[in-house]
């Protein structure tokens, strides 16, 4: 993680998420590498961090160690807003960078009142919200739909131009299946030439084939 001063174009992002920039106290730029923990489930809250590059994905930890996808984010995306509302200072789930992520962090504890004071701020949260829970794809979809599809919509996200790679016994815990079943799945996909195994990972072989497989998560929307 690297932290450094915003400068004011950067800031100007914000207004995407409808935020009074001119009022808010200390901000400043995290910048995170692919594969790095934004912050994790249990931990103390310190900062509300709005994503304005990057990819990201959201997950929880269940008790038996096993992860599973709640969102994923790409170029959009609030971390803390849930807890900004709770107040009991921790944050309820995981964020890990899937590609090199940039956002403005603010410090909570001097910028809770002025973001709860916002009306246009509240008013995307809350339509952000009510997104997420009238569609429940962000997590029944992920467990609801065949493995294949699965895979398929989690390599759309986070592959580059058709090509992918990724710690394959992360995958599989955050599709829910064992490491064994996500092999046999990819083994499948290359057979039916839907991908086609590369040095370096995986590629998109058949782009239509691929389209039809590809279900089962939703990213954050912009609102």
């Amino acid at each position: 993680m690297r932290r450094r001063a915003a400068a004011q174009e950067l800031l100007n992002g914000l207004n995407k998420y409808g935020l009074p920039v001119e009022r808010l106290v200390n901000p400043y730029v995290l910048e995170f590498d692919a594969g790095e923990i934004l912050c994790l489930d249990g931990q103390p809250v310190e900062w509300i961090f709005f994503l304005l590059e990057g990819r990201a994905k959201i997950f929880m930890t269940a008790d038996t160690g096993e992860n599973l996808i709640l969102n994923l984010w790409d170029g959009y995306g609030v971390l803390c807003d849930m807890e900004l509302f709770m107040g009991d200072g921790i944050y309820h789930a995981s964020c890990r960078a899937i590609t090199p992520v940039r956002g403005i962090a603010l410090p909570l504890d001097v910028n809770r009142e002025i973001l709860l004071g916002c009306n246009e701020y509240l008013r995307r949260t809350c339509r952000s919200f009510a997104r997420s829970m009238a569609k429940d794809r962000n997590v029944f979809n992920n467990i609801l739909y065949p493995v294949e599809a699965r895979l398929c919509s989690y390599i759309a996200m986070n592959g580059t131009e058709g090509e992918w790679s990724d710690n394959l016994t992360q995958v599989s815990e955050l599709l829910g299946v064992s490491y064994r079943h996500l092999l046999r799945t990819l083994r499948g996909l290359c057979a039916k030439g839907v991908l086609r195994r590369t040095e370096r990972g995986y590629v998109v072989a058949d782009q239509r084939a691929f389209a039809s497989y590809n279900k089962g998560f939703v990213t954050m929307e912009e609102t």
